[in-house]
């Protein structure tokens, strides 16, 4: 099914809609069994999530709400919108799904998304001339309060997301992306927020065999300049 922008919006205040009653109903503590964090945020990615779909079949049984396997570029679909988990304590983590921010930034099909190669997205998203942005959705588990959020990373504050060269396309601060007022973005301001990350991202990736940062201070200073760097990678 495709849907139009305010068929998304809706789709979207449902999923919001299933994790409030999530929070309502208690939700069991995260898991700490482990050494390694990543395991305990494995866990935790399948207990919330399959609290989340059993709540969603009870409100919502006309709507297919599919877990994928690990480590896919999206842990849930909803319908056809991709949805990404993350179980945080507040700090800096990767956002590595390219296939996420390709969504977000065009209007080609899921069908074709999914077999696009990471490499390859970077030149579809140039070449786009969709003019309109999808939901770029998160399901939070914030192990401080204890309780699920739903963002959508079009609305964040410009400092929630933060360049990474050895994990691209960005980091997001998932205090601050949790915590501060939502920024409210025109489609096109949308596309240049991203694309503005990730081209520091792909600097600070191409450059960091190189002692002096010096000459990506422009870049990291300049949205514009930033952009039209993206589009010539």
């Amino acid at each position: 099914m495709n849907y139009t922008s305010d068929e998304l919006d809706k789709l979207v205040d449902k999923i919001r809609e299933i994790v409030e009653e999530a929070n309502r109903r208690g939700l069991p503590p995260h898991c700490t069994k482990y050494k390694d964090g990543r395991k305990n945020s494995a866990e935790d990615e399948e207990t919330y999530l399959n609290i989340v779909a059993k709540i969603f079949s009870e409100k919502f049984s006309d709507i297919n709400f599919s877990i994928n396997k690990p480590r896919y570029w999206a842990d849930v679909f909803v319908d056809k919108l991709p949805i990404h988990f993350k179980s945080t304590t507040g700090g800096s983590d990767n956002f590595s799904s390219k296939r996420g921010i390709l969504y977000s930034l065009t209007d080609l099909p899921l069908e074709k998304i999914q077999k696009v190669k990471n490499d390859k997205v970077i030149k579809i998203i140039k070449n786009d001339k969709n003019k309109k942005t999808r939901p770029c959705i998160i399901l939070v588990y914030d192990k401080n309060e204890k309780k699920l959020s739903v963002i959508d990373l079009r609305s964040v504050s410009e400092r929630s997301l933060i360049p990474n060269g050895s994990n691209l396309p960005f980091q997001i601060n998932w205090n601050n992306a949790l915590n501060d007022l939502s920024v409210q973005r025109t489609d096109e301001e949308i596309r240049d927020f991203f694309i503005c990350i990730w081209a520091k991202s792909e600097y600070k990736a191409m450059m960091r065999s190189y002692e002096n940062y010096n000459d990506l201070q422009e870049c990291r200073n300049s949205n514009q300049r930033c952009k039209i760097e993206f589009y010539q990678i």
